[in-house]
């Protein structure tokens, strides 16, 4: 049924099968032994992925039944295999990797590597490349279990270090995948190895993304290659890492049938009109043995077949294949990669490269900016954070799918308009002149006795204060730009301050200098006046009463000296300073 665990791979293992027979029966005219050729009759039943039918199944049809080619996984081939050893039949698993399910069983092999080498060559081919540390998350069930359980001591072959092992529920959700990446996140481990089946390798990438983390490198046991993944993950597959026993590159041609691996790819493609992944080519290699073998020794006995399996080497499609003391295939695990285009890539050993292998494998958000597009086109390079690098003149906006390089405008800095600040100018011009003007007035008539009843001295303090608060206006048209100097290529404040906004800060407290100095110069000028006229009025006597200019002048000092220090008490504790304030920004 469509909703049990191994259907989707079984299904593909079946219709491998179902083609080879075809081809056997219709192409070739069946098997040739010495008394003609005869037509290969194939029976499949649903086993519903269930161990206890695989196993009733197998004694149901062990008595009229001369070979077995298993179904898909260790857990469902081991009941198979124990009924045809039982009854001295011999079976070829084309989906089995687990040893125990071989061991002791002179008539079971299997085509997959034992679970103890599946890794090998990907752990050995990415420590080559710089990888230094592993982790492993591995689903619980006895084929993924046995994988990711020799990843220790390839790590210590290989001098890396294990990070650490974790074993998760039967079929796994993203859900249950979170606690594990979150764990990664901390020990940032260059490699991870995820033991599970092809549902699992979907939710796996999908916890990793909820994260935003990745390995420099990921590798699965299943997945890599299979439509399914492919079309749940899109993009996403790209530059993951897979194992398997084959690839569409292997530079083999097979025996039987005379296809290549390529030749087999497009024609399961056609009829199935699904690709084809390594399950479908170990299936459709089990039946090309079967038939290679049976021609070979000219004989359909179980003693044969089984003495010719244990010896010989068998050209298929799949490979090579040649058989272990424990009936397993001797042939390597190839390392897989899907590159850039989704397309997938033997990357290890380099003998059987079809393509580079791409380590470190960019981050997530390197690949939504690549894939947003929007920052290369705007004339930027995508960063690893997925932030775009952007040319001078530009600034780097968004991330991801939306990093892209933006223009940037000129910033309306509201400077004074240059005719206020040469209003502003004038203003203190006339009023220089003014106060120039009234000071050299009463210089000129000093001796005019109406002058010398008006105090020159105070009338002249009088004039040179009022000059000093109207440059107030000068200080007020110095202007800067923002107290702390912008990065240049994200256009943020840093925390260096401008070294220009001194002389600026310096205006500011001049502001204040200036007006307060010219007003205490004013207020205590006209104040001794008018203490000095109080003093003549208020006299108690008719005699004549003489105020100096020392005397009126020492109440001028006495307040000014008290200006000074209140406004060097305000220098000290708390100057004003230059800041800008963003009032509003147009989006």
């Amino acid at each position: 049924h469509e909703s049990d665990k191994f259907f989707k791979t079984g299904q593909l293992q079946m219709k491998a099968i179902q083609m080879m027979t075809d081809y056997v029966n219709v192409q070739r005219c069946g098997v040739e032994l010495p008394d003609g050729r005869h037509s290969l009759k194939l029976r499949t039943y649903g086993d519903d992925s269930d161990k206890v039918k695989v196993e009733a199944i197998a004694n149901h049809t062990v008595s009229d039944t001369d070979f077995f080619v298993g179904p898909y996984s260790s857990g469902l081939t081991e009941p198979l295999g124990s009924v045809a050893q039982e009854n001295s039949k011999v079976l070829i698993a084309g989906g089995a990797a687990k040893t125990t399910v071989f061991s002791g069983r002179d008539g079971v092999f299997g085509t997959f590597p034992p679970t103890a080498k599946y890794l090998s060559q990907a752990v050995k081919g990415l420590s080559e490349k710089g990888a230094a540390s592993i982790a492993t998350v591995s689903e619980d069930a006895s084929f993924t279990k046995a994988v990711c359980a020799a990843v220790p001591d390839l790590a210590t072959e290989h001098s890396m270090t294990l990070k650490s092992e974790h074993i998760v529920t039967n079929s796994p959700t993203q859900t249950e995948f979170a606690p594990v990446v979150d764990q990664f996140v901390d020990e940032d481990p260059d490699v991870v190895v995820t033991c599970v089946y092809a549902a699992g390798c979907t939710e796996w990438i999908r916890a990793m993304r909820s994260k935003n983390w990745s390995p420099k490198a990921q590798v699965f046991t299943v997945c890599i290659g299979i439509s399914d993944f492919e079309e749940q993950v899109g993009t996403d597959a790209e530059h993951m890492m897979g194992v398997s026993p084959w690839d569409a590159s292997l530079p083999v041609n097979d025996t039987v049938t005379g296809w290549s691996a390529s030749d087999f790819s497009e024609r399961f493609l056609k009829y199935s009109s699904v690709a084809a992944s390594y399950h479908a080519a170990s299936a459709a290699a089990s039946l090309a043995i079967f038939v290679d073998v049976i021609e070979r020794t000219e004989s359909l006995d179980a003693a044969d077949i089984k003495a010719a399996l244990a010896s010989e080497s068998f050209t298929t499609l799949y490979g090579d294949i040649s058989f272990d003391e424990n009936g397993q295939s001797n042939a390597p695990s190839l390392l897989l990669q899907y590159d850039e285009a989704g397309a997938v890539q033997t990357v290890y050993p380099e003998e059987s490269s079809s393509g580079p292998l791409n380590y470190p494998m960019p981050s997530w958000g390197y690949r939504d900016c690549m894939k947003g597009d929007q920052c290369t086109t705007s004339g930027g390079t995508c960063e690893q954070s997925g932030l775009c690098t952007c040319e001078v003149g530009k600034i780097s906006f968004g991330s991801g799918l939306t990093a892209s390089c933006l223009e940037v405008p000129d910033e309306d800095m509201t400077y004074l308009n240059t005719g206020l600040i040469m209003a502003g100018y004038v203003a203190v011009s006339l009023q220089g002149i003014a106060s120039l003007g009234a000071i050299v007035w009463t210089y000129w008539y000093r001796d005019n006795e109406l002058v010398k009843v008006s105090q020159p001295v105070f009338l002249r303090a009088i004039a040179l204060g009022c000059f000093i608060m109207a440059a107030t206006i000068l200080p007020l048209s110095s202007e800067g730009g923002y107290r702390y100097k912008i990065d240049p290529d994200t256009y943020q404040l840093t925390d260096e301050e401008d070294p220009d906004i001194e002389s600026v800060d310096a205006a500011c407290m001049a502001l204040v200098w200036l007006y307060n100095m010219g007003f205490i110069l004013t207020y205590s000028a006209l104040f001794a006046k008018i203490w000095r006229i109080k003093k003549l009025f208020m006299s108690s006597s008719m005699k004549r009463v003489k105020v100096t200019a020392a005397e009126v002048a020492r109440i001028m000092v006495i307040l000014c000296i008290l200006m000074i220090c209140i406004m060097a008490a305000f220098q000290i504790v708390s100057p004003m300073q230059w800041e800008r304030e963003v009032q509003y920004t147009d989006a």
